[in-house]
């Protein structure tokens, strides 16, 4: 589940707790193989030369997934925030409702740019190879606390460290490995909630920024 979910819940005292163990995925930015991932800023290829940085965006239309998404749009806003720009910076903002909808979105260029999952862009390339020639990423955000696996807290002991085990171990082996593969998945590593609460420190630095799209 979401960062954002699993503190939420946590918060209300439910009955759920971390596994700690977290995904170690493939990024060109992830070279220490930690258990992250980026916000991704895409634009369409043919507007690389006029579009080469955040700042060249001012102006035009952008697609976010919604507004609680951290990759999408909490950071995004925040770092335009540290440049001394808020969502007005943006002409139009579109909820898409998905990741995937604002990677389509960008591809068939009804808007110019999107901040997406690094994760899910890095599926969308893989279920849809000759997309690689329809958008590029001009920027990576974060990075970001990957997200949490998740089990029910009043699960027997013995089974939760047998999932983390497993986990840990399994891509080590010639069979798994491979599957992982396919999903991006180096390995598993070691997490706990202070790699999560990190998170929250991005939901507060955003603070009172407007979240109104302006139109012009």
């Amino acid at each position: 589940m979401s960062t954002k979910s699993y503190l939420k819940l946590k918060e209300k005292g439910a009955n759920v707790e971390l596994l700690p163990v977290g995904a170690v995925h493939e990024h060109r930015l992830n070279s220490d193989e930690l258990p992250i991932y980026y916000s991704d800023l895409i634009i369409h290829k043919s507007t690389a030369k006029k579009y080469k940085q955040l700042e060249d965006l001012k102006g035009c239309k952008y697609a976010y997934n919604t507004q609680d998404s951290v990759s999408g749009y909490i950071l995004p806003l925040l770092e335009l925030k540290k440049k001394g720009y808020n969502s007005s910076f943006f002409s139009n903002m579109l909820e898409s409702g998905s990741h995937l909808n604002s990677i389509k979105m960008v591809r068939e260029q009804r808007v110019e740019c999107a901040s997406v999952d690094s994760n899910a862009l890095k599926f969308y390339l893989k279920s849809y190879p000759h997309a690689h020639d329809d958008f590029i990423a001009i920027s990576s955000l974060g990075p970001l606390p990957v997200q949490p696996i998740v089990v029910r807290s009043s699960l027997p002991t013995e089974i939760k460290e047998e999932l983390a085990d497993a986990l840990l171990s399994l891509p080590t082996l010639p069979n798994y490995s491979k599957l992982f593969a396919e999903y991006g998945i180096r390995k598993f590593t070691k997490v706990d909630d202070e790699d999560y609460q990190a998170e929250m420190d991005i939901y507060k630095s955003i603070g009172q920024q407007s979240k109104t799209p302006a139109y012009y």
